[in-house]
């Protein structure tokens, strides 16, 4: 296989990642990337399968809470969620 694919949510290990083909059957892991974690014990990962093709990457890394954003004294925050890239609009009150 050439190289694994790449995902949003996580990087190719550094161990698994400093070569140019795979053999079939090797398994690589991947890393969360910043501002994910990890859901649950065990890395992301993903086979060279017979067909020279990777099996699918499962998204283990899921976006982590920034927490909820305080009002400011004299306004609001709007937001629609508040995990790794959420976007939030500050408007002020009248006055």
């Amino acid at each position: 296989c050439q190289s694994p694919p790449r995902v949003h949510f996580a990087r190719i290990s550094q161990d698994d990642g400093m070569q140019n083909f795979y053999d079939v059957n090797i398994t690589v892991k991947y890393v969360c990337r910043p501002g994910y974690k990890n859901t649950t014990d065990q890395p992301p990962t993903s086979t060279c399968l017979d067909n020279l093709t990777w099996s699918e990457v499962p998204e283990l890394c899921q976006r982590k809470s920034c927490g909820v954003p305080a009002n400011p004294e004299h306004g609001k925050v709007i937001t629609n969620d508040h995990l790794f890239g959420a976007k939030a609009d500050v408007v002020c009150n009248r006055g």
